[in-house]
């Protein structure tokens, strides 16, 4: 058996909207409905205000950001990282992918490391 939920206290949307629809004035099938019933403003403004995900427009969505090129170590791992994934896989064919990849990545870094300057400069990415 499933513990009930206790009911916090408070009240619910159809309660509330309910009591603003009997403060308009309206009854019947229009007080279920807070936009038709004419609802003074200061009252039913923060219940009509709320607006949906789903109502939004897509128009108002921020436009987005333009990604900056990829850096040197970028484009020095994707041109690098098939020749030294292959020689770590041919070394211990055991290995899981993602094994491989870790050692890869640590044997790229380091390689990165120990390069000069100049040599990086040649992995500059096209602009």
């Amino acid at each position: 058996e499933k513990p009930k939920k206790e009911k916090k206290p408070g009240f619910s949307t159809m309660a509330l909207v309910s009591v603003f629809s009997r403060l308009a004035g309206v009854s019947g099938s229009l007080a279920r409905s807070p936009a038709a019933a004419g609802l003074p403003a200061v009252l039913g403004a923060r219940f009509l205000a709320t607006k949906k995900k789903a109502e939004t427009d897509p128009a108002e969505e921020k436009p987005k950001k333009e990604k900056r090129p990829p850096g040197k170590y970028a484009a020095f791992v994707k041109s690098e990282y098939a020749n030294a994934a292959s020689k770590i896989t041919k070394a211990s064919p055991d290995l899981s992918k993602k094994d491989v990849f870790k050692s890869a990545s640590k044997a790229l870094s380091e390689k990165w490391k120990t390069m000069s300057e100049s040599e990086k400069d040649a992995f500059k990415p096209p602009a």
